[in-house]
Formats: C-alpha cells, structure tokens, sequence
C-alpha cells in the first residue's frame, strides 16, 4: 500500500493496515499467501498494485482494488464504496 494511504482512509471512516504495520507489529505476513489469507480471514479488502496479489485474489473470489502511484485516493473510494454496495447487497 502506498505510505500515508491508511491515514487518508481513516479519514474517510475505513480501517486501514499496511502489510509493513502488520510486520512490525509481530504479524508473520512475509509470502503473498499468507496475505491474502490474513486479508481474507478479516473480511478485508486487498488494496494492492502487486499483480501476484491482482491474480490470486481474482482467482480466489476475493475484493481486492488495484492501487498504485498512478491511482488518486478519489478512485480508491470509489471502487471500495462499490465493494461496500456488493457485500452490503450480496
């Protein structure tokens, strides 16, 4: 996740971890796996530009948006208000 984008979230009302906060707070989330095992245990939303992440989510039926340098905070609302609306509806 890019830095500062927890903070930014938290403004928005979202709960936000970065994969680096959850290590040095003792998480053992070294392989893609196993962070997308911990996303989906918690009923996270895998904010990610990692294509390996993009991939395994997309083959495992788990929300995830893809999110790099490129993307503003603006898109990434959008598309996890859209997921809010999916899981909210389903």
């Amino acid at each position: 996740m890019v830095d500062g984008i927890e903070e930014e979230l938290g403004k928005h009302d979202y709960e936000a971890y970065s994969v680096k906060k959850l290590c040095e707070e003792g998480m053992r989330l070294q392989s893609d796996f196993s962070i997308m095992k911990y996303a989906e245990a918690n009923n996270m939303v895998l904010v990610t530009e990692d294509i390996d992440n993009i991939d395994g989510c997309k083959e495992n039926g788990m929300d995830y948006v893809e999110f790099g340098r490129k993307k503003t905070v603006d898109y990434l609302l959008s598309e996890l208000e859209k997921i809010k609306f999916k899981r909210d509806n389903a």
